[in-house]
C-alpha cells in the first residue's frame, strides 16, 4: 500500500498546530474529566465525552494483589464531528503513564483505504499527542507506523497489525487499523504507548488475575515446585538482570528465543530465561519489576510474553479438546496466516482454536469471540455449552479478555444483560465480574 508524501505533511501540521513543544510531558494520568477537557480546548480538537470512568483510587500496588490491579486507571468514550468517535484509556502506574486510544471514523468520509490513510489516521496522533504529551516523540511514531503500513501485503479488512511496535525516546508504540466491512462501514484505529517502565507494569498488572506472590529471590529458590496440578508457580521480583548468552526453549506451539540470564536482588540470584519480548536488552538490564514463572516444564522464565499456557488469564491449563476426532484437530494450524483467517471459522472450529491458542493468537481469539459475542451471542454461547465444564471457563476466559482489556466493557455489558439466564450464562458472568477494573467504577 502505498503512503503519499502528504499524509506525512498533514500529520506534521496536526501535530504542530496543536501540541505546542514537542518536548512536552503532557498532563498527569490517569486523566479526568478536567484535564481531558482542558486537553482538548488547548488542542482544539472539537469532541465530546459520551462516557467517564473515573480513576480507581483504592487500586493496589504490586505488594498487593486483593485489588487485582496495580495501576490507578480512567477511561474515556466520546465523539466528534463528522461521526467521529472512539475511547481511551489513561493510567498511571506509580508516576509511569500509559495510552490506550481507539478511534472509529465512517468508511463514508474516505474515497478510499489511501484517502483514510492520508487525512484519517493522522488524528489518531494529534489526539494521542494531546493527551499524552511528547509530540516529538508521537511525530517519530507516526512515521515508523506508516513504514510499517506501507510494507504490508495485508488489507485493512484483514487487520493490518503493529504488534511488534517500537521504542522511541523511551516510549513504547503499537497500534493497529482495520476497516470493518459491514454495515455500517468505518475504519478502527488503534494506538498505544507507555514508558518501558510502564510497560513492565502493565504487564504485571495483566497477569495480577494469578495474584501472583510478591518475592525475594531467596524466597523464590525456597519455595516449593509447581504440582502437575498447579503447571507453575508465579511471582513478581523487585531485582537486576544479567543477560547472558543467546538461547531457545520450547514454547507451546513454537520455539522461543530469548536469552539466558541471572536474576538478582539483595537476597541471592538464580539463572532464568528471558523471552526477550518487545523491550530491548538495555531496558531489561533496568532494575524493574519483573514477571517471573517457575514452570514445571520450562524452569524459571521471565518476560512480557510468557511462552507457557497461562500467557492468558485461564482457570486450568489447557485440556486437550474432547469429542474430536484426530483429522479434525489436525485442521488448526496455528500461524500468523491463522489470525488473518479466524473470521471465516465455524463457530465450532473458533471454539477449538482458542482451546490450545496463547499469546498473539489467544488475543486474536478472543477479538474473533468477542466480536461473534456481539452479533449473535446465543448462538455462540450454545456451542460453548457443548465443552466441557473446564473447557467453557477457558473459552470465556478468553471471550472476555478483549473487552476487559481493552476497555469495550459498555458494548459487551447490553449483550450480556439481554440474554436468558442458564448455566454457561451464568458462568460467563461470574467470569466477568472476576476480571480487573470490572466493578471498580461507574
Amino acid at each position: 500500500m502505498n503512503i503519499l508524501k502528504k499524509g506525512f505533511l498533514l500529520f506534521f501540521i496536526l501535530i504542530l498546530s496543536s501540541c505546542g513543544s514537542p518536548d512536552s510531558e503532557g498532563p498527569a494520568f490517569p486523566l479526568d474529566e478536567q484535564a481531558f477537557t482542558r486537553a482538548i480546548n488547548d488542542a482544539g480538537i472539537p469532541l465530546e465525552v459520551t462516557r467517564y470512568r473515573s480513576p480507581d483510587t483504592t487500586s493496589g500496588t504490586a505488594a498487593d494483589f486483593d485489588s487485582q490491579t496495580v495501576g490507578k486507571y480512567s477511561s474515556f468514550e466520546f465523539q466528534g464531528e463528522s461521526g467521529i468517535s472512539g475511547r481511551m484509556t489513561t493510567a498511571d502506574f506509580e508516576g509511569e503513564k500509559y495510552l490506550h486510544l481507539s478511534l472509529r471514523l465512517p468508511a463514508e468520509q474516505f474515497s478510499s483505504d489511501e484517502e483514510f490513510i492520508e487525512t484519517g489516521l493522522p488524528q489518531l496522533f494529534q489526539y494521542a499527542a494531546a493527551f499524552y504529551g511528547q509530540a516529538g516523540t508521537m511525530d517519530k511514531a507516526a512515521k515508523a507506523f506508516n513504514a510499517h503500513i506501507a510494507a504490508s501485503d495485508k488489507r485493512l479488512e484483514e487487520s493490518i497489525e503493529w504488534t511488534e511496535g517500537t521504542n522511541i525516546n523511551g516510549h513504547r508504540c503499537t497500534g493497529s487499523i482495520y476497516k470493518y466491512t459491514h454495515d455500517p462501514q468505518y475504519y478502527s484505529a488503534e494506538f498505544e504507548i507507555m514508558s518501558g517502565l510502564a510497560y513492565n507494569y502493565r504487564t504485571i498488572d495483566l497477569y495480577s488475575v494469578f495474584k501472583p506472590q510478591t518475592a525475594t529471590v531467596a524466597e523464590v529458590l525456597a519455595a516449593s515446585p509447581p504440582t502437575p496440578d498447579e503447571e507453575a508457580k508465579i511471582f513478581i521480583v523487585q531485582g537486576q538482570l544479567k543477560i547472558l548468552d543467546k538461547k531457545e526453549i520450547e514454547g507451546t506451539f513454537s520455539t522461543v528465543k530469548g536469552h539466558s540470564a541471572v536474576l538478582s536482588d539483595e537476597s541471592g540470584s538464580l539463572e532464568v530465561f528471558l523471552a526477550q519480548g518487545h523491550l530491548s536488552l538495555k531496558e531489561w538490564r533496568q532494575e524493574r519489576r519483573h514477571f517471573l514463572i517457575n514452570s514445571l516444564k520450562r524452569g524459571y522464565v521471565i518476560g512480557d510474553s510468557i511462552p507457557i499456557t497461562v500467557s492468558l488469564p485461564v482457570f486450568s491449563p489447557a485440556p486437550e479438546p474432547l469429542g474430536k476426532d484426530l483429522e479434525e484437530d489436525q485442521e488448526i494450524e496455528y500461524t500468523y496466516d491463522s489470525i488473518s483467517q479466524l473470521k471465516d471459522y465455524s463457530d465450532q472450529k473458533l471454539l477449538r482454536y482458542a482451546l490450545k491458542a496463547d499469546g498473539a493468537y489467544a488475543e486474536s481469539c478472543s477479538y474473533e469471540l468477542y466480536l461473534r459475542f456481539l452479533a449473535s451471542p446465543t448462538p455462540l454461547l450454545e456451542e460453548i455449552s457443548k465443552l466441557q465444564r473446564e473447557e467453557q471457563k477457558q473459552v470465556l476466559n478468553l471471550l472476555c479478555y478483549y473487552p476487559c482489556n481493552y476497555d469495550f466493557q459498555s458494548e459487551f455489558e447490553p449483550v450480556l444483560d439481554s440474554l436468558s439466564i442458564n448455566d454457561t450464562l451464568t458462568l460467563l458472568r461470574d467470569i466477568y465480574e472476576q476480571w480487573p477494573h470490572i466493578g471498580n467504577v461507574e
